[in-house]
């Protein structure tokens, strides 16, 4: 028993060792541009649109749940308030929509 711990002791050394080895080394990830970076998350790069795509995709899903609760009093199913949620948005964005 006490032979296992020492190799699970002397294994476990190695291992932080080199892990400690090679942080200090300089072998980081390169900077990923996000908000504990200190950048504004809700700017839109030509680059990476899919930052705001997210954005929008949760704005769409909290109103759609939201819409849901008075809808469901009324014994309307969540199809509804995403019917209404899109319909609204997909409005917004095509002015042909309205004529």
């Amino acid at each position: 028993m006490a032979s296992a711990t020492a190799t699970v002791v002397q294994t476990v050394t190695r291992t932080v060792s080199a892990s400690t080895s090679a942080t200090s080394s300089g072998n980081r990830v390169a900077p990923q541009g996000g908000i504990f970076e200190g950048l504004d998350p809700t700017h839109y790069d030509t680059k990476n649109p899919i930052t705001l795509f997210v954005i929008q995709a949760v704005i769409v899903i909290a109103f759609t749940r939201i819409l849901h609760w008075p809808l469901s009093k009324l014994r309307q199913p969540r199809v509804i308030a995403e019917v209404i949620t899109v319909g609204r948005t997909d409005c917004e964005e095509n002015p042909d929509a309205h004529t």
